[in-house]
């Protein structure tokens, strides 16, 4: 039973420690963003052509990866582009357009968020009841 309580804790952190401990990407509201640019905490950033800000910035001394968004074009807009080359950001433009997500894409994330998650406690509650059920049944004894 011990062999068997191991198993199933050690599958569950490896199903859920890809979660917990995968890097993370912080989203920055566009104002956030801006602030950061003042401040010289954003290190580079990538625009794609129509709303989508994507980089790296520095948070208490480590560089993290960040997105944003915004709704007037970023990488058509010269007001933004002169002031990220001001603060000395470096500055790529995707040529990639923007992809509208599709109901698949949304059952997708929906499939992730929930029922990964379940995977590990149904696996535990498979095993208990497999055990359960291995105690109820006596063996026979042959004679």
């Amino acid at each position: 039973m011990k062999k068997l309580i191991s198993f199933t804790v050690f599958v569950t952190l490896l199903t859920l420690g890809g979660v917990v401990w995968a890097a993370q990407v912080d989203y920055l509201c566009y104002n956030d963003f801006i602030k950061a640019v003042e401040a010289g905490q954003i290190k580079s950033v990538t625009f794609d052509r129509y709303s989508h800000i994507s980089g790296t910035y520095v948070v208490e001394g480590k560089e993290k990866a960040f997105h944003s968004y915004t709704d007037i074009g970023a990488a058509n807009d010269p007001l933004l582009l002169r002031f990220l080359h001001e603060k000395s950001v470096a500055v790529t433009v995707s040529d990639k357009r923007e992809e509208k997500r599709s109901w698949y894409d949304f059952g997708l994330i929906t499939f992730h968020m929930f029922v990964v998650p379940l995977v590990p406690f149904v696996t535990l509650l498979f095993v208990v009841l497999i055990y359960l059920r291995i105690r109820r049944v006596q063996p026979q004894k042959s004679s």
